[in-house]
Order: structure tokens, then C-alpha cells, then sequence
């Protein structure tokens, strides 16, 4: 069942993000199920209708239907207990079994904006935590390569990844965000995506070059991501 701002109310007075065209704020149901301790906190991505042209709409519809198909696909899906094993030996750290990206449980609109209610993850980014020590630097970097593979096999590509778009929850598991940009892209299509989108410094050489890319751009975005993630002294 989805949730709509009609269902919660303001936690807080201030915002707890900001996009390029939005900003976050924080939500909280006043009636949490039954048996739920504490109180059930949601964070609503707001984003002004007049900041959209035509293409930014389009990338709206993209980003929930990524976020939607993530959710169900992830909610049908058995964790591979071989994928957990290898990830705990090779890190000593055994993943929690979470979503890889952000969970979205609904959206809704008014007159002026347009709204993405989705869990609200408490502890920052990888980007305010980084640099973390080399061990921890592995798990992190191997949660990342699931989440985007986990995207890539839902057949599409997130093109914008970087620290500041992995959050951690509560439990400091992390969660791909910031959909945006990605755009659909069947993995092992003879398609490529041509659009020079993404975060200076993030973005693979051949996206810089106006070239064609496919699914490996994400791929070079991952492994950029490392280092700042790794450095530690």
C-alpha cells in the first residue's frame, strides 16, 4: 500500500536536504502500525513544478518508476546467502539484508510541487563518512557494486554515481539514492545512451567525450568512487 502526504505530518521545521531542484524534508506518521516502537519517519523529496521543463518531468516519471520496480523486485527477491558468505569473508563484515537503493513508498503532488515519500535514512552519506578504514572501504565498495548491478538487472542505468548519492540507515547499511538521471537501458542491449549527464569528476571519460556509453560508464563511476572512500590514514 502506498503512502500520501495526507497520511503523515511534519516532523521538523527545517530541511534535511537539498537537490539541484528540490529539497528534503522530514515527515512522520502520527498513527505507526501497531506493535512499532518510536516514531515512523519518512523523508519527502519536494520538488517546485516550475523547475521542470518537459525533460525534467520525464526524469521524475523515471526515477519512480526505477524506485517502484526496485521496491518490488527487491521485496519478490530471496537474498543469495552465497553473495552474503563471500561479502562477510572477505570483509569480516556480515551485510545486513537490506534493499540496495532507497526505499520509495509513494508519491504525491499538490498545485506546486511534486513529492517522493521515502524512507529516511539518518546517517549521512559515504561522502561525509569517507575516509573509512581499508576493510570497512571493501564493504562499502562491494554494497555499491550490488547496488548497481541490482540496478543494471532491472534494465537500467542510474548515471550519477558518486559518495553523496549512498546514504546509510540506522543499522549504517547503505542505500543507492538519487535517481535522477538514470534512464532505461537493457543490459547486454546493442543500445547506448548518448545524454552528458552526471557529476564532474564522476562521470566516465567516454560520457565527457559526448561519445556513446552503455552500463559500463556506471561501472568506471564505482571505481572512482573508491579512492576518496579508501584513503586512510
Amino acid at each position: 500500500e502506498l503512502v500520501t502526504l495526507a497520511d503523515l505530518e511534519r516532523a521538523d521545521d527545517g530541511i534535511i536536504g537539498r537537490g539541484a531542484q528540490s529539497q528534503v524534508l522530514l515527515y512522520r506518521n502520527p498513527e505507526p502500525p501497531h506493535g512499532f516502537c518510536g516514531e515512523l519517519l519518512y523523508a519527502v523529496k519536494a520538488v517546485p513544478k516550475t523547475s521542470l521543463t518537459e525533460r525534467g518531468a520525464q526524469r521524475a516519471l523515471d526515477e519512480k518508476e526505477l524506485l517502484l520496480e526496485a521496491r518490488g523486485a527487491w521485496e519478490d527477491r530471496q537474498v543469495d546467502s552465497a553473495t552474503v558468505t563471500a561479502t562477510a569473508t572477505a570483509t569480516n563484515i556480515v551485510p545486513a539484508r537490506a534493499p540496495p537503493l532507497v526505499r520509495l513508498y509513494g508519491t504525491d503532488q499538490d498545485e506546486a510541487h511534486l513529492y517522493f515519500i521515502m524512507e529516511y535514512l539518518s546517517k549521512g552519506t559515504l561522502s561525509e563518512l569517507a575516509p573509512v578504514p581499508p576493510n570497512l572501504a571493501r564493504y562499502y565498495v562491494a554494497a555499491l557494486s550490488y547496488a548497481v548491478d541490482f540496478v543494471h538487472s532491472l534494465g537500467w542505468m542510474h548515471r550519477d554515481i558518486k559518495l553523496d548519492n549512498v546514504m546509510l540507515d540506522g543499522n549504517a547499511c547503505t542505500r543507492l539514492i538519487d535517481c535522477g538521471l538514470s534512464c532505461r537501458l537493457e543490459r547486454g542491449s546493442s543500445e547506448h545512451a548518448t545524454a552528458m549527464l552526471g557529476t564532474l569528476g564522476c562521470v566516465a571519460p567516454e560520457v565527457l567525450a559526448g561519445l556513446p556509453y552503455c552500463h559500463s560508464a556506471d561501472w568506471w563511476s564505482v571505481g572512482k568512487s573508491r579512492v576518496p572512500l579508501s584513503v586512510y590514514r
